[in-house]
């Protein structure tokens, strides 16, 4: 499973804001400072996902506000993908 995001470091805490252009707007609490973002956003997404990190990757976005992350298989689908995958 493939997911845009549109990531907003330090905010005060980890939440789904809604779409974002064609992205899922996500704030994080980490700062964009030594790839610490992506590392907290992929354990994030594990934990979301009820999967290991090492099944969560960063496939684009490296050094950017809009990233591609890659979830293999997920033991769970969060409420919050099923409801903004519902309003298109």
């Amino acid at each position: 499973m493939y997911l845009a995001f549109y990531v907003q470091p330090k905010a005060s805490q980890d939440k789904i804001v809604g779409l974002y252009q064609d992205h899922i707007k996500i704030q994080i609490t980490a700062p964009p400072l030594d790839n610490k973002a992506n590392q907290h956003l992929q354990k994030w997404l594990a934990k979301q996902f009820k999967t290991p990190s090492s099944c969560v990757s960063l496939e684009k976005g490296q050094t950017s506000r809009y990233k591609v992350f890659c979830i293999q298989q997920p033991r769970q689908i969060p409420t919050w993908l099923s409801q903004i995958t519902s309003k298109d």
